[in-house]
């Protein structure tokens, strides 16, 4: 009698305990960050306050563009990741594979305060930070600052220049602007490689990754190089040595997102995305990783060199528009071994 008064009591509770869980379960939100100080200070800002303003659970996957990019890609008939982040070059493979849903824009209240240049006719994504190309270098070392791309050439910068390998983004970026600088094009890169050729003399290598750029440059290994902004802007509000200039026809990046077209429910990715775009997020992380807002309303608290450089019409003005991504997504596989064959290996 006692072990049936026990079952049942057990069976009660469960159901109880079982009842409660489904009621207050908290929806999930799966979405990606590109890991490293980025996702520090992105989390920091958006996940606790998204949280509690949803009642939600915010999952983050770290994954850098072509990773998420193929995650979308292959969950495409049953996706779980609902805001992918990526640089627009990557994004715009999705969308010619029909990925993504087309994006709602009564549901993003931030969106009308996005500049022009950072949101597309296809409304599938829609930029949240951008960067560009510059010139960074050591000013222990280097004192009389270069003023352009052909000022890397200057033989006082033997074995103490490094170039992005092609492999990264930033390489394959440095390849298509000097041949589009130099009477090439997308789909002609020969003035490209010309322009790599001719520098060799210089390049003590070329780097694969960030931090490896940022250790040669602060440890004076190497004086010279071509990075992004955000990375080097940060070097120097962290005090580092060094310093940067954007030459005339530079390439920039956009990091979008945007949600994949059979996500059942979109509303929180919805949510997740007007966050990013609002002002308050785009401060914060303009100011702690100098990430460049899109958001025209953004007023950056930092020194007023750094802001016009970030997001100045001195920058703008020098940026090299409407690269032709798909072009060049087609072709870079084709380049990588070219750079291979007559670059990196001779």
């Amino acid at each position: 009698m006692y072990k049936k008064l026990f079952i049942i009591v057990f069976l009660v509770i469960f159901l109880v305990v079982a009842n409660n869980a489904m009621l207050f379960a908290k929806e999930n939100l799966i979405v990606s960050m590109f890991g490293g100080t980025f996702e520090k200070a992105e989390r920091e800002i958006m996940v606790e306050d998204f949280e509690k303003e949803n009642d939600c659970t915010v999952l983050v996957e770290t994954l850098l563009s072509l990773a998420s990019l193929n995650k979308v890609r292959a969950e495409k008939d049953n996706p779980t990741l609902a805001v992918p982040q990526m640089d627009e070059i990557f994004a715009v493979q999705a969308v010619q594979q029909d990925i993504y849903t087309t994006l709602d824009l009564s549901k993003l209240k931030n969106f009308k305060d996005i500049d022009g240049i950072f949101t597309y006719d296809h409304n599938k994504f829609v930029g949240w930070y951008w960067g560009n190309l510059l010139i960074a270098y050591n000013s222990d070392y280097v004192k009389d600052p270069p003023k352009s791309w052909e000022d890397l050439w200057d033989p006082k910068y033997k074995g103490k220049l490094i170039l992005p390998d092609i492999t990264q983004t930033t390489g394959m970026y440095v390849l298509v602007a000097w041949s589009m600088l130099n009477g090439g094009s997308e789909t002609n890169v020969d003035p490209g490689f010309e322009k790599l050729a001719s520098i060799k003399p210089n390049v003590l290598t070329f780097w694969t990754s960030h931090d490896q750029a940022a250790r040669m440059l602060n440890s004076g290994e190497a004086w010279i190089t071509v990075w992004v902004a955000d990375r080097a802007y940060t070097q120097e509000m962290m005090g580092s040595p060094i310093r940067s200039v954007v030459p005339e026809g530079t390439p920039y990046y956009v990091g979008v997102v945007g949600i994949p077209d059979k996500i059942e429910d979109k509303e929180l990715a919805y949510k997740w995305i007007d966050k990013l775009l609002s002002p308050e997020v785009q401060k914060f992380l303009g100011e702690k990783i100098t990430l460049s807002p899109t958001n025209t309303k953004v007023d950056l608290d930092l020194d007023p060199t750094v802001v016009e450089r970030m997001i100045g019409e001195s920058t703008k003005s020098k940026l090299i528009k409407n690269m032709d991504y798909i072009k060049i997504n087609e072709l870079r596989e084709g380049w990588v071994e070219r750079f291979r064959r007559e670059i990196s290996s001779q």
